[in-house]
């Protein structure tokens, strides 16, 4: 078990360090190609009929308005919904969306063991008789959300499987490594499962169990089926930060740094500056209208190559 405990505060450091580096690393980028499609969430009085601020004449003189509850509504429908797979694909959403709700459901039971875990260092006892109301709500919160989200994120797990293994237009785009995620992620969620079907019920175990990692204590005696499922999950946060699953997070600068994007470029304002950095980068990839050799401004400002030198 002190090997089980060890991979497992590896596997935490290893996950934090290198979701840490990627958010970094996306965010200090130099400006994407913007999209600047209307309407974007964040406009205030506009984007009910599609416009944009950018309509109004001379719009470089006043700030445009913008709405944070717009934007939140749309980032809550595309988190929680999937509303783009529902309206692209309603034949993988009906496997996509269980899956993603099993997983945040999952996330709250973790949230919710370390709750549970603390809960009695101020006295309140998580117990389904527990004195205390906070007590048996965090207990029975921790069962609902436990078997919910196994079972939800089980089913889309399969259904994921099916879908990208039978479907045609799924097929061509679904790689080796995609299939290999889905298949780690089924086996760890039914021995998630098994474990709790045979031996933790109620979730106490698991409690006990962040409890010891918590207090730095040794784990206690849970059986093999949860030794199991210890070890998947750590090896599970060990690779999961080098794969696409970080979709979860980079979808943020996604949306807010390419599709809604909107910021105007003015003399003198933050992306003047970025900018001119980003022209000055040499150019790196080739093509009939492209030569290398020359920075972007360069590339930009000179005459394109005629018929005869192509």
């Amino acid at each position: 078990m002190v090997m089980v405990q060890i991979l497992v505060y590896l596997a935490v450091i290893v996950f934090v360090v290198a979701i840490g580096a990627k958010i970094w690393r996306y965010a200090t980028t130099p400006p994407h190609l913007r999209w600047e499609l209307a309407p974007v969430p964040h406009e205030a009085d506009k984007r009910e009929y599609g416009g944009s601020y950018f309509e109004e004449l001379e719009w470089w003189k006043s700030k445009p308005k913008k709405s944070l509850v717009t934007e939140l509504m749309a980032m809550a429908e595309e988190i929680l919904l999937l509303k783009g797979v529902y309206h692209h694909n309603r034949g993988l959403w009906y496997a996509s969306y269980p899956f993603h709700l099993g997983l945040y459901l999952l996330v709250g039971l973790i949230g919710l063991l370390i709750v549970g875990a603390l809960a009695p260092l101020a006295g309140v006892p998580v117990e389904a008789a527990s004195p205390a109301w906070i007590g048996r709500a965090i207990f029975f919160a921790t069962i609902l959300a436990g078997y919910a989200g196994l079972t939800l994120a089980l089913i889309g797990c399969v259904g994921l499987l099916v879908k990208r293994t039978q479907d045609p237009a799924l097929r061509p785009m679904t790689s080796t490594a995609d299939l290999a995620n889905l298949v780690y992620i089924l086996v760890l969620l039914a021995t998630a499962l098994l474990a709790w079907l045979l031996t933790d019920q109620t979730f106490a175990t698991s409690r006990e169990i962040v409890s010891s990692f918590l207090r730095f204590q040794n784990l206690p005696d849970a059986g093999p089926i949860v030794v199991l499922e210890l070890t998947l999950f750590a090896g599970f946060l060990l690779y999961m930060p080098f794969t696409r699953m970080t979709h979860f997070f980079a979808k943020y600068f996604t949306y807010h740094k390419v599709r809604w994007e909107d910021d105007p470029n003015l003399p003198g304002g933050p992306y003047e500056e970025k900018m001119k950095t980003a022209l000055n980068y040499n150019v790196t990839w080739k093509g009939p209208h492209v030569q290398t050799g020359k920075t972007w401004v360069e590339l930009a400002t000179s005459d394109l190559p005629s018929e005869e030198s192509k």
